[in-house]
């Protein structure tokens, strides 16, 4: 079961949400690279199904994140396989 954290009302997978953090922490241009999406992809399939929490703490992480291209474009393909 995954651990949660409450944002303006709406629970979200802390987890995810803390790498999501680490991965940008101190950085001039904080953006989530592809070894980090690789991090993020790895967590949720630790878990036994891609739950509905999951799905909404990857949707806040994509708008509240800047990704690269790169980063992002291989997650969205990986996330179709599992959806």
């Amino acid at each position: 079961m995954a651990v949660l954290v409450e944002i303006e009302g709406v629970k979200y997978d802390a987890g995810i949400l803390a790498i999501m953090n680490e991965a940008v922490a101190g950085e001039k241009n904080p953006l989530i690279s592809f070894d980090d999406a690789h991090k993020v992809f790895a967590n949720l399939m630790t878990s036994a199904d891609f739950m509905e929490m999951q799905k909404r703490t990857i949707e806040y992480a994509k708008t509240h994140y800047k990704w690269t291209d790169k980063a992002l474009a291989w997650f969205d393909a990986e996330l179709t396989k599992i959806s």
